[in-house]
């Protein structure tokens, strides 16, 4: 029989933050939850920055997602850019 996965498992996603004056990104995960990184973005965006964070099911969808960014001119900062 097989196992389930984990609720780990069933609920990891991943995180990407743009910030689209200085055209960076950075992509977090496999993650759980993320207020943390919300709670970031919010913070910028209240101190006039032009952020946005978007999350993805998996890191096939992230790794599409920074080859879309980075032909759009974005370059993906190896730190967070939060």
């Amino acid at each position: 029989m097989a196992q389930e996965p984990s609720t780990r498992e069933q609920r990891a996603f991943w995180v990407v933050v743009e910030d689209h004056q200085a055209k960076l990104f950075s992509v977090f995960g496999p993650l759980v939850e993320d207020s943390e990184w919300t709670s970031r973005v919010r913070i910028a965006r209240q101190q006039g920055r032009d952020v946005t964070i978007s999350t993805v099911a998996s890191e096939r969808d992230a790794k599409a997602m920074t080859g879309n960014l980075t032909t759009h001119g974005f370059t993906e900062s190896k730190l967070p850019i939060l």
